[in-house]
């Protein structure tokens, strides 16, 4: 039998269809008709109604033993029909109910009952002052319990049972009030209880009010299917909403980003991973869909990809990184990441989806490379000021013990002699110094400069020794060479490394024999060229890309340190310079350096003008008494020896201890100090001084051989006393101790 026919069919043909004992219902049984759900409950309430009729049908007229007739029981299920037709939640659905039972003499009890089925909780009690319920949740009571076990109900002969003695309505003690309980099932699991109160229900009301239960059970139902499918639609709206929020998180990041599902396919990706995919990979094209799955670009880039993924989804890692190589011919290293996005829940932890981040690593070893390198600077300028201060201590005797030297009636040939040992001295003291300006970072004060003079002096210097190896030096100079702003040993040190690597690499390969070195001014540019250039053994581009990388010599480590490019470049660039290199292996080098014209507002400094011989020897005006503290007994006894033929008082230390014992039994006109010694520093021993002879302060003269230290230099110009810079020479010091004693 269809449905249509079912519905459209009078109740008695279809019980006699169905050959359904009419009787058998009022006994408490259920029938199965084997319909779906809906076309049941409709059959179910068609058959109980028949049921109802022909209970009423047999009663004796007048017995006065039903109080609902089967009339009203309709009259009640259709007016909730009416009434919960559209989803309401559960509290209404029992204050509508208990408001269309009012009228029949009938009130109304509900409660939920918890999934532990030994507790409930009162869902809806009567509105009616006198009714006073014990607690909201509480455990059920064995009348109740057996009702849930009875799905036709429960009669109780008062409302007591219900675990409410002191409860009333309407002045009547539930006590006096018959009861009927029927349990609710939805889905076929208990969810509570009805009780049905009032003073005319006898037991053969229950299959009424059991058709009175159905109705409110499937309005339950149709609010716990609204609030399923409310729920469903609130899970789709976040989903969507968190997607929507990830594809505009991913959308402006410059990396690219791809989501991946748990086959490996690209469900979304961002317009740099789009871009990515279409440059390198082959199989990256999709249908312009966002949405459309496509199949990963990355199968034939990373063979255990499916592993992967694998391991991912199933929460054994939480970021696995491979790299891979794209371009041609694989010119772009790609470092690429995969990490969960969402995890569910579950023992097995599976993930929704894999993130893929790509990252390009190409410049990742050039920087690295370049750390180190920064590393090996910083260690430079860390030794820079020890070695400056261990070299011009020594230089300073060379050129102090000169001076006193050349002070005498000595014969011109020893002059001479002694002249062309200052010079070098003083060529090794701005090499120190730039070895300084280079590790600390600092220039140094340009003067005009005329390169050709530069590079003749240069030169001089190396034709002997190259002359020795058959290594000739061909100069080009261009007469009309306008002057560079520099300053002229850090363009002699530029020179002679370029010159001499230049004789390096003919001498140790055994090919060709000659350099050139050519000016050349460019008027167009205003700029001022110099090529050195040499028919040696060249050089490879691998090799041409590392010359400028400090501590890289092709000479080993006996013969080159890796420094001298390095700080040519450095030189260079401090003087606006450019320079670059053209090889070919076999046929030569050639080193192109260009510089700016001089700027005509660029002034040469004065130089100290040497002393005149034996003018150290003359009376001075002032006799002074000065304290001189140095830990070098060379320096020390240099220093003295100056200060004696000045015509001053000189008393010595070598240590701060020295020192404390001088400055506290004696008073001094003037105060030289070393800043750099092994037990105090001098600035350290600065603030002793300060403290126990205040009126000493001013009379300090510093002696320093790293003023480019960032420490040293703020000292000096905190403390605002005169310093001089080792090493210095002979009338450099006896100017400063004049100066010094002249501002008293």
């Amino acid at each position: 039998m269809d449905v249509k026919k079912i519905s459209e069919s009078p109740s008695e043909k279809i019980l006699a269809d169905l050959r359904i004992d009419l009787h058998r219902f009022s006994k408490g049984e259920t029938g199965d008709f084997g319909f779906d759900d809906d076309i049941f409950r409709v059959d179910a309430r068609m058959v109980e109604e028949r049921v109802w009729r022909s209970q009423d049908s047999r009663k004796e007229e007048g017995s006065g033993t039903r109080r609902l007739e089967a009339e009203e029981v309709i009259t009640l299920c259709d007016q909730l029909t009416a009434k919960l037709a559209l989803p309401e939640r559960p509290e209404q659905i029992f204050r509508t109910a208990a408001e269309i039972l009012r009228p029949f003499g009938v009130e109304l009890l509900a409660w939920h009952v918890l999934p532990d089925i030994e507790h409930l909780s009162l869902v809806h009690a009567p509105e009616v002052s006198g009714f006073v319920p014990s607690i909201q949740i509480r455990r059920t009571p064995e009348p109740m319990l057996a009702a849930l076990e009875h799905p036709s109900g429960s009669y109780l002969s008062d409302g007591a049972k219900l675990g409410y003695p002191e409860a009333s309505i309407e002045g009547i003690q539930l006590t006096d009030i018959p009861t009927i309980l029927h349990p609710i099932t939805l889905d076929g699991e208990p969810y509570g209880a009805i009780a049905y109160m009032g003073l005319t229900l006898r037991p053969q009301d229950r299959p009424g009010l059991r058709l009175v239960t159905r109705q409110i059970e499937a309005a339950l139902e149709r609010f716990e299917h609204a609030r399923d499918l409310d729920l469903v639609w609130t899970m789709i709206e976040d989903q969507v909403r968190e997607r929507d929020r990830f594809a505009a998180l991913i959308e402006g990041l410059p990396e690219p980003v791809a989501l991946l599902d748990e086959k490996g396919r690209v469900v979304l990706k961002n317009p740099a991973a789009e871009r990515l995919f279409d440059t390198f990979f082959e199989n990256a094209c999709d249908h312009g869909d966002p949405h459309v799955t496509t199949p990963t670009p990355l199968e034939g880039q990373i063979e255990d990809l499916p592993s992967i993924i694998e391991e991912i989804c199933h929460g054994r890692s939480k970021l696995v990184t491979r790299e891979i190589c794209v371009g041609e011919p694989l010119q772009q290293q790609l470092a690429v990441m995969f990490s969960p996005l969402h995890y569910s829940e579950g023992p097995a932890r599976k993930i929704d989806k894999v993130i893929v981040l790509f990252k390009d690593i190409t410049t990742y070893p050039k920087m690295e490379e370049q750390i180190i390198q920064h590393a090996k600077l910083v260690c430079i300028g860390q030794m820079a000021a020890g070695v400056a201060h261990e070299i011009n201590n020594p230089l300073m005797s060379v050129l102090g013990y000169t001076d006193l030297l050349l002070q005498q009636d000595l014969p011109e040939t020893i002059r001479s002699d002694l002249g062309k040992i200052k010079k070098d001295g003083l060529r090794a003291r701005e090499i120190v110094k730039n070895l300084l300006a280079f590790a600390r970072g600092q220039e140094e004060e340009k003067t005009p400069l005329d390169l050709n003079e530069v590079l003749r002096i240069t030169n001089k210097i190396l034709k002997k020794h190259f002359k020795l190896d058959q290594i000739e030096i061909i100069e080009r100079f261009d007469p009309e060479l306008p002057k560079v702003s520099g300053h002229q040993t850090q363009f002699q040190q530029i020179f002679l490394n370029l010159i001499q690597n230049a004789g390096d690499a003919i001498k140790l390969s055994g090919k060709g024999s000659k350099i050139t070195v050519q000016t050349h001014f460019d008027r167009k540019r205003r700029r001022i060229e110099v090529t050195i250039s040499d028919d040696g053994p060249g050089m490879s581009p691998e090799v041409q890309r590392k010359i400028f990388t400090p501590f890289f010599t092709t000479k080993g480590n006996r013969k080159g340190t890796g420094l001298g490019l390095a700080i040519t470049q450095k030189i260079v660039q401090n003087h606006e310079g450019k320079i670059d290199v053209k090889s070919k292996v076999g046929e030569g080098t050639m080193f192109r350096l260009s510089f700016p014209v001089c700027n005509s507002a660029v002034m040469a400094p004065k130089d100290h003008e040497p002393l005149p011989r034996g003018s150290l020897a003359t009376e001075t005006a002032t006799k002074a008494r000065i304290l001189v503290i140095d830990d070098e007994t060379t320096i020390v006894e240099l220093i003295s020896r100056v200060l004696t033929l000045m015509g001053h008082e000189v008393i010595t230390c070598q240590n701060a201890r020295e020192a404390r014992r001088a400055l506290e039994g004696s008073d001094f006109d003037l105060i030289t100090l070393d800043l750099k010694m092994p037990d105090i520093s001098g600035q350290e021993l600065y603030e002793e001084i300060r403290t126990l002879r205040p009126d000493l302060t001013q009379r300090v003269i510093f002696l320093t051989g790293d003023t480019m230290s960032p420490d040293i230099a703020h000292f000096l110009t905190e403390s605002g006393n005169p310093y001089l810079i080792k090493p210095f020479d002979i009338a450099e010091f006896s100017s400063s101790i004049q100066a010094a004693l002249a501002r008293e």
